[in-house]
C-alpha cells in the first residue's frame, strides 16, 4: 500500500450540527471534514497557544452550540463557541500529585448537568457543570490504584458508563475502577492476571466487559463482578501499544498504535491479525466509526463496512492557515512549513508576494529556501 506522508493526522474527530469536527494532531487547528470533497476546512485556533504543537486536544464534547476540547498537552480545559466564533477557557484545577503536562486528558462522558472530565496523566476525575460552565469538584481518585508499575498514564480511553457508574480500566495494574459519578465516591477490582495493564474496556451486546491490553498481555472477558476469562494473543512489540478497544455487533476490534498487529477478535472468539496500525479509531455514533491508519488512509465504517475512503486527507485551503500563522509568528522566530500540508502552489506563490510586501515594512524579515520541499520563515 502507498504510503501518504504528507496527509493530515487527526486526533479528534466528533459529528456535531449535521458537521464532522476534528482537531489536528500536529497543529493547533480546529476544523470540519468534507467528505465529499476529501478535504479539511480550517475553522480556528486556541487562543494562546502555538500553532505548531502536537497533541494539543484528545477529545472534543459537543454540547448545545459549543465545542467543548479536553486537553491532552493544551494548558487550559477550551470551549469553542460555534455561532459566534469565540473561545473561552477553564483553568484546570490544581493537584498535590505531580502529573505529565502532556497527557492530561483522554476521555469525559456527560450525566445530567454534568460533564466528568477522565483524567490520563491527571489523577483524578473533575465535575464540570454544563449549565454555570464551572468546574464543581475534582476527585484525586487514582491513588485507589495498586500501581504495579511505573506509568505516567494512569487511565486511557474505552471507558464505559452504565447508569451512574463509571467503570475505568487501569494501565499501571491489573485492575478496574467503579467511579459513582451522584456521590463521587469509588472503588477498585481486580480482574484478570496480576500482569495484565489495561488501555480500555467496553461492553457488548451480551452485557459482558472486553479488556483491551495495553502492550502485550491477554485479552480479557469479564461479567462485572467475580467471573473472567483470558483469551491469549501473540507476542506483541513493545514499542507499540493498543489504543482500546471498538466493538461492531459481536466483532471486538482492538486498534494497535505505533508498532505491532492490531487484534480482531470474531463472533466465535477467534483471534486474528491485522497489519495495520491507527491514529485514530472511533465510534462517532452505534453505527457509524472513523478510521485513519499510518498510511494516511481515512475510512468511514457504517454497520461494519467501509462506505467512504480518502487516501490523505489535505486542507481545502491554507491561505486561512497562513494568515493566522503570520499573525503570532513573532519577529526573528523559525517557522517550518512541510511541503503539501500546509502549502499548495497557490499558497506558496501568495505567501511570496506578501514576504516581499512585508520585506518593505521590516528590513530585518528574509527568505530562505533550507531544502527540497521545506520553507523556512525568518522574521
Amino acid at each position: 500500500m502507498k504510503r501518504y506522508e504528507n496527509n493530515i493526522v487527526l486526533e479528534e474527530c466528533v459529528e456535531c450540527d449535521d458537521s464532522l469536527w476534528v482537531f489536528i494532531r500536529n497543529y493547533n487547528a480546529l476544523c470540519t471534514l468534507d467528505q465529499e470533497k476529501e478535504k479539511i476546512i480550517y475553522v480556528a485556533s486556541i487562543p494562546n497557544e502555538e500553532f505548531y504543537k502536537e497533541r494539543l486536544v484528545s477529545k472534543i464534547v459537543p454540547y448545545s452550540n459549543d465545542l467543548i476540547l479536553l486537553p491532552m498537552c493544551a494548558r487550559n480545559i477550551n470551549i469553542y463557541h460555534i455561532k459566534t466564533n469565540t473561545w473561552d477557557q477553564i483553568e484546570i484545577p490544581d493537584t498535590i500529585y505531580d502529573y505529565e503536562p502532556n497527557y492530561k486528558f483522554m476521555e469525559a462522558v456527560k450525566n445530567g448537568r454534568y460533564l466528568y472530565l477522565i483524567g490520563c496523566s491527571y489523577p483524578g476525575v473533575i465535575q464540570f457543570d454544563l449549565v454555570t460552565y464551572k468546574i464543581v469538584k475534582m476527585v484525586e481518585c487514582y491513588v485507589g490504584f495498586s500501581k504495579k508499575v511505573k506509568n505516567y498514564i494512569w487511565v486511557r480511553s474505552s471507558c464505559v458508563k452504565i447508569g451512574s457508574k463509571l467503570y475505568l480500566a487501569s494501565c499501571v495494574s491489573n485492575e478496574v475502577m467503579i467511579f459513582c459519578l451522584d456521590s463521587l465516591s469509588y472503588s477498585v477490582v481486580e480482574v484478570g492476571n496480576e500482569n495484565n495493564r489495561y488501555s480500555g474496556l467496553a461492553l457488548d451486546n451480551q452485557g459482558i466487559f472486553w479488556l483491551s491490553p495495553l502492550i502485550d498481555t491477554n485479552v480479557v472477558k469479564w461479567d462485572g463482578r467475580n467471573k473472567y476469562t483470558e483469551i491469549p494473543i501473540d507476542n506483541q512489540s513493545n514499542q507499540g501499544f493498543f489504543s482500546g478497544i471498538v466493538i461492531y455487533d459481536r466483532i471486538k476490534i482492538f486498534p494497535r498504535v505505533y508498532a505491532g498487529c492490531t487484534i480482531i477478535v470474531d463472533e466465535k472468539e477467534n483471534i486474528s491479525k491485522l497489519n495495520s496500525l491507527y491514529h485514530i479509531y472511533k465510534k462517532l455514533n452505534s453505527d457509524k466509526s472513523i478510521y485513519e491508519d499510518f498510511y494516511g488512509e481515512c475510512c468511514f465504517v457504517e454497520k461494519g463496512k467501509v462506505v467512504n475512503r480518502i487516501c490523505g486527507l489535505q486542507f481545502e485551503n491554507s491561505a486561512k492557515i497562513l494568515g493566522f500563522v503570520k499573525e503570532k509568528i513573532q519577529l526573528y522566530k523559525t517557522v517550518i512549513h512541510e511541503d503539501g500540508i500546509l502549502f499548495n502552489i497557490e499558497n506558496y506563490i501568495h505567501s511570496i508576494i506578501d514576504l516581499e510586501e512585508q520585506k518593505e515594512r521590516n528590513k530585518h524579515t528574509q527568505f530562505t529556501t533550507i531544502g527540497s520541499g521545506v520553507c523556512s520563515f525568518l522574521r
